[in-house]
């Protein structure tokens, strides 16, 4: 394992070391509206965007060997393991952002274990997390937030209750221990994500304008 990581390193070493840049994190349940605000907050702050869900569908559309395995994954309402989540995040910083002022990450880390790597790898270029926002929600609206979108998107994995109760589960169980870990931090900022889209968007931007000030 540990073999796989020192390229991973490598790769992010020039990006991460020619000056003070912005990294957030938004987290939260599915449904929670963590996409829609991380496109909004990249174009306010002039950050690059990585969803790790959007690479994974575009890698399963296009059938590579990292999309078939993740289908795999995604069909039984599983994450895909954090291996194959690191070599996303790799190939997409990998590309030029010009003009970019950091990232925010939409889906990563999504694992304690991820979370370590993750930190490791800034803190050894002189780099840190700028926040950790995660987007709360009661278990009733995720599940009528992703029905509604599967109609919306024609993602039928969203639709069927029981793989959506399956991710509910799989985030209280392995996403949110990172919660508490970034709290122990001092980075983490809490956001009612059961709001409009509006509200939402304008309670973390004067949470994170104070931080990043």
């Amino acid at each position: 394992m540990a073999a796989f990581f020192l390229p991973f390193y490598t790769i992010f070493a020039c990006y991460f070391s020619i000056h003070k840049m912005k990294h957030i994190i938004i987290s939260g349940p599915p449904g929670s509206g963590k996409g829609t605000q991380a496109v909004k907050l990249a174009e306010h702050y002039g950050l690059v965007h990585i969803s790790t869900g959007d690479v994974l569908r575009d890698a399963i559309m296009r059938k590579t060997t990292l999309g078939v395995i993740a289908q795999q994954r995604i069909d039984k309402g599983n994450f895909v393991p954090d291996d194959i989540a690191l070599s996303i995040i790799q190939e997409f910083i990998d590309d030029e952002h010009p003009g970019s002022n950091g990232f925010i990450f939409d889906g990563f880390p999504r694992t304690l274990n991820q979370a370590y790597i993750f930190d490791d790898m800034l803190l050894q270029r002189g780099q840190q997390l700028s926040a950790f926002i995660l987007l709360y929600v009661l278990n009733e609206i995720t599940i009528d937030r992703m029905q509604k979108r599967a109609l919306k998107l024609g993602r039928p994995d969203d639709a069927h209750i029981d793989i959506i109760n399956h991710r509910i589960k799989i985030y209280h169980d392995v996403t949110e221990p990172i919660v508490g870990y970034y709290e122990n931090k001092g980075l983490l900022v809490k956001i009612n994500g059961e709001k409009t889209e509006e509200d939402v968007l304008s309670t973390i931007i004067e949470k994170l304008d104070k931080r990043l000030r």
